[in-house]
């Protein structure tokens, strides 16, 4: 699901709607991704929901604070979808391992195309920009 602010995203998390991951852009109105990130955090639900930051070149505070506010990795747009997909590969297979939120890590692995028939996943999405918010909702579900 894609939302248009971090406002919104709250407002389906406090209803309790179920996601496996979320993917947060870094500047987005009222809201930044970090801020946003804490306050996911902050809900006892949402606690070790692994978080995604979309950040533009030339952030280099987002790396630094990334392990503070446990995100599970940070990209730099625009980001290709090779890329996209081993993290979330890699973020999700180490989700059955009962561990933190660790920051990403690349590593290689292979993985059969009915993951998404065996492993259906609700993903956030949280962008405030319709045309970024297609492409990666595109993304996503390929």
């Amino acid at each position: 699901r894609a939302a248009t602010s971090g406002a919104e995203a709250l407002k389906w998390l406090q209803r309790g709607d179920p996601f496996d991951l979320a993917v947060l852009d870094m500047q987005m109105p009222q809201m930044d991704g970090l801020s946003l990130a804490t306050t996911i955090h902050q809900h006892s639900n949402y606690r070790k929901l692994p978080l995604v930051i979309l950040t533009s070149m030339g952030k280099p505070e987002v790396a630094s604070q990334s392990t503070a506010v446990k995100l599970s990795a940070c990209l730099t747009k625009p980001v290709k979808q090779s890329q996209l997909y081993n993290v979330l590969l890699q973020i999700l297979s180490e989700q059955s391992q009962p561990s933190q939120v660790a920051p990403f890590l690349p590593k290689s692995s292979t993985l059969s195309a009915q993951i998404a028939q065996t492993h259906p996943l609700n993903i956030l999405l949280a962008e405030d920009n319709t045309v970024n918010q297609k492409v990666a909702l595109l993304m996503l579900q390929q």
